[in-house]
């Protein structure tokens, strides 16, 4: 399975897709959240493991 995020911002612009190289969806989660506390106009890390959404990880 491929896990990937869709990171949602603060400014215009489409929801930015990234792939993940978790094979959990923890690992997943946690991966997330580290992409997003690189992206500083990121809100959300959205996770989805194919077409599953998988959980949401919000901005400290």
């Amino acid at each position: 399975m491929a896990f990937f995020v869709f990171l949602e911002t603060d400014i215009l612009e489409p929801p930015r897709r990234e792939p993940l190289g978790a094979e959990t969806r923890e690992d997943a989660l946690e991966e997330a959240a580290a992409v997003l506390a690189l992206r500083p106009h990121a809100l959300k890390a959205h996770v989805f493991e194919d077409a599953t959404a998988v959980g949401t990880v919000h901005r400290p």
